[in-house]
């Protein structure tokens, strides 16, 4: 597994930790953990992220949200997100079609038609200008861990495909993201 799935599932226990902590009183049979300390039995409806997830889906799904009433730029841009990824039946409808789009965007696939690998460097250079995330893939080079006198490439898959800490605290070209 990437680091990045391990700091996810970090932060999704974290955050189940600290709702039980604030419900200790209700605990009828407390766990311990490594450090024998009690540790509270958590509902499923207690949990932050599984409280925030429907409401994402309530304020999403509603009926008055499917006329795009906001003057956020953001708010609508999810809600068309969201309305685009429930419409099973365009979707059924287009199959592939969208990502051959961007496929043969880029440049193509060697696959589907013949592929310049002599372009393959700015193919990767867009996809990081304008997708803002590394290819489906993260290709890299480190050391061999069977032999440190080898290099090899090293093929993982992409993290979550948001930009770093640094992007966001940019106040000089990302003032509206930092403030939001």
């Amino acid at each position: 597994m990437s680091v990045g799935i391990y700091i996810l599932i970090c932060l999704v226990y974290v955050s189940v930790l600290i709702t039980g902590i604030s419900d200790y009183e209700d605990i009828g049979h407390p766990h311990l953990d490594v450090c024998s300390l009690p540790l509270p039995v958590i509902e499923r409806a207690k949990s932050p992220l599984l409280r925030g997830a429907a409401l994402k889906k309530k304020i999403l799904s509603s009926p008055e949200n499917t006329t795009l009433n906001t003057t956020s730029e953001a708010e609508r841009k999810s809600q068309r997100y969201y309305q685009a990824c429930m419409n099973e039946q365009k979707i059924e409808e287009l199959q592939g079609q969208p990502l051959l789009d961007i496929i043969n965007k880029l440049g193509g696939w060697n696959i589907t038609k013949p592929w310049d690998k002599e372009n393959f460097q700015e193919v990767l250079q867009s996809v990081t200008a304008h997708y803002r995330t590394s290819p489906f893939l993260s290709i890299y080079i480190s050391t061999d861990s069977k032999n440190s006198n080898s290099n090899v490439i090293q093929v993982d898959q992409s993290g979550l495909g948001l930009p770093s800490r640094d992007y966001y605290l940019n106040t000089t070209t990302n003032e509206k993201v930092g403030g939001a």
